[in-house]
């Protein structure tokens, strides 16, 4: 009993990883998309927030403006001198590096290429539904529980239907 249930479920499996293969590939790599669409948004919307203090700065802080003024074409006050250094070690006053990077997969990334493989290869696609087949057949050819000794489908067919005649035929009166 125990076999014929376990062939059951086998099948059933195999049959839903190759119905479901291909939507759960497509779900997930929507699932991505739609994160990084909302990361990028995250960091346009931080962008947007600086570059609003930044212009806040501007219409509101003279010392600022000096300064910012001063950075940006690289004039010294008196008696100040300007170092050159690499780009690298410069204060960057764009805000155009991410802040936020930080996407995660939905499934274990073991199971992406095998269910990638049933999802796009026919004969793998096939093998998985024969097997399935030929698990259903065998369950309930051999390992099904066997009838009643006392049991006989044409015995109780035919009682069943002599109870159903019985019980709707018409009663004519002489």
């Amino acid at each position: 009993m125990l076999a014929f249930w376990c062939s059951l479920l086998t099948s059933a499996v195999g049959y839903g990883v190759v119905a479901l293969s291909p939507k759960l590939i497509t779900w997930c790599q929507l699932q991505q998309q739609y994160q990084s669409q909302q990361l990028r948004l995250l960091q346009l919307e931080q962008q947007t927030d600086q570059l609003r203090q930044v212009v806040d700065a501007l219409d509101h802080d003279p010392a600022f403006v000096a300064e910012l003024t001063r950075w940006e074409l690289a004039v010294a006050e008196p008696g100040e001198e300007i170092i050159p250094v690499e780009t690298a070690l410069t204060l960057q006053t764009d805000s155009s590096a991410p802040l936020v990077t930080t996407v995660t997969n939905f499934l274990p990334a073991a199971w992406l290429p095998w269910l990638e493989a049933v999802a796009t290869r026919d004969p793998l696609r096939w093998f998985i539904l024969f097997s399935a087949a030929v698990l259903v057949v065998t369950a309930f050819t051999w390992f099904q529980e066997p009838s009643p000794p006392d049991f006989d489908p044409v015995q109780t067919a035919s009682a069943t239907s002599a109870r159903w005649w019985q019980r709707y035929r018409r009663v004519t009166e002489e």
